[in-house]
């Protein structure tokens, strides 16, 4: 026991350092005054809180199950046990284990946990203090996790996601393919997932001082078995539909979070701090649906203001991919794409004249950070052929077809890890665009929204 309370003390004593030596945790120190000075002026400087606690539970789009997408969020002033929520569901239970299982890992160092229970146990815990769920499209690299911890669940959870979201999502829970565990109506006495359909731009209170809002993205098109039904809740055109069967627009979401917190010293000003989590989504240039352009539209006055400065968004694959075989998802260059697209609107937020003159987007996006998620886990061969056939139908649209070049001048065939690969392209983007957005790859393990100062801790400040 007295082992167990040592490293609990340990762990929060990593934090403090981590987080710039801005409260002591070591029993009986005393600081010098000169330090107290130092510390007082730090504290001046500093924001009271991080508007929102991330841990990356998984950050990749698979092969491997693993790591699929999965968050655990928390204001960045209440404590886990007040209302923590999970962002997407690709991993979860199981990937929460392997990381407390970790005792190099201190992402949850500061939650109440009773001292010397094992990892199982803990997990058990932060399980119970999540109180709901948001989901952003209906792929199983975003529900895996979440739909094998249903089985396990005892009291009922509120998901939360686009009506086609959770319409997907009840089709798993069907009888055959898992338990008829979820449902729309709260009395079912099966229903430990309560879905509750959200509406496009409206707020809504996840809990009290924290709200979210909703954006429609587009994540590719879908070929869907014959006889299904391809209308949904967005009426969105998609080209001429080949003999393969029905096509659709997948719909995946943007979550605008907001912490409209009480700033304790001034009672009569509240601090806003958004943050904006997108799911998997693809470029304007190929979706031809604009909607991206449209939520950039939306935050560029945030951002503007300084009121956003983070922005967890996809990369899941390098430049190297052809537009044919990206599936609905982005690459650095369709992404620095989409940003120059928000730099320009947020000049126009900021009343610049001529917001596509390249020096005036020069810095625009200083005081934003991207988090980039759902790199996909590339486990290819160090030697493969000149092209890949990808076996596509002749019936299917010639674009969709292409052969890939994988060998010539291919970095992803590569024995390099993507995401360094990923973060290179970024890093000589930026290089040349000049945006001033600062990138962190996300990673399995990853806390995200304390106030660090080094630039090898493991916590990131939001």
């Amino acid at each position: 026991m007295q082992a167990a309370v040592m490293d609990v003390r340990r762990r929060r004593s990593w934090l403090a350092e981590q987080e710039g030596g801005l409260y002591s945790m070591g029993e009986g120190a005393i600081a010098s005054r000169t330090r107290a000075s130092a510390l007082s002026d730090r504290m001046a400087d500093a924001p009271q809180a991080p508007a929102f606690t991330f841990v990356c539970l998984g950050v990749s789009g698979g092969p491997l199950e693993t790591n699929c997408s999965g968050y655990i969020m928390k204001p960045g002033d209440q404590p886990w046990d007040k209302g923590a929520t999970l962002v997407e569901g690709g991993s979860w239970l199981g990937a929460l284990v392997r990381i407390l299982e970790d005792p190099d890992n201190t992402a949850f160092a500061d939650a109440p946990f009773p001292p010397g229970i094992s990892a199982e146990s803990r997990a058990e815990m932060l399980n119970a203090w999540v109180s709901q769920v948001l989901i952003s499209h209906g792929h199983l690299d975003h529900t895996l996790g979440l739909i094998l911890a249903s089985a396990s669940q005892r009291s009922q959870r509120s998901i939360y996601g686009f009506k086609d979201t959770l319409d997907s999502l009840l089709g798993v829970f069907n009888g055959r393919i898992w338990p008829r565990l979820a449902s729309y109506n709260a009395s079912d006495p099966l229903a430990f997932y309560h879905l509750r359909p959200m509406d496009v731009g409206i707020p809504l209170l996840l809990h009290p001082g924290i709200s979210v809002v909703p954006y429609a993205i587009s994540h590719g098109m879908s070929i869907l078995e014959e006889g299904a039904d391809a209308h949904s809740q967005f009426d969105m055109p998609v080209p001429d539909a080949c003999s393969l069967g029905p096509i659709a627009h997948c719909v995946s979401t943007a979550f605008m979070l907001t912490n409209c917190r009480l700033d304790r010293d001034v009672l009569v000003r509240c601090n806003i701090s958004l943050t904006q989590f997108l799911g998997d989504v693809e470029p304007d240039s190929i979706g031809g649906m604009h909607l991206n352009k449209m939520l950039w539209e939306k935050i560029a006055p945030r951002v503007a203001a300084k009121k956003m400065t983070t922005m967890f968004i996809e990369c899941s694959f390098d430049s190297q991919l052809p537009d044919s075989l990206l599936f609905g998802h982005l690459t650095p260059l369709h992404l620095y794409a989409e940003l120059r697209s928000l730099a320009m609107c947020v000049c126009q937020a900021r009343n610049a004249a001529h917001p596509t003159r390249t020096h005036e987007l020069d810095q625009s996006l200083a005081d934003l950070t991207c988090v980039i998620t759902h790199i996909k886990a590339m486990h290819l061969p160090c030697v493969l052929p000149s092209t890949v056939n990808v076996g596509m139908p002749e019936n299917m649209p010639k674009e969709m077809g292409k052969p890939v070049d994988v060998c010539n001048n291919c970095s992803h065939a590569l024995p390099i890890p993507l995401p360094e690969i990923i973060e290179r392209e970024l890093a000589e983007l930026e290089a040349k665009e000049r945006l001033g957005v600062k990138f962190i790859i996300a990673k399995q393990g990853l806390r995200i929204g304390s106030y660090t100062r080094s630039a090898h801790a493991r916590m990131l400040n939001l």
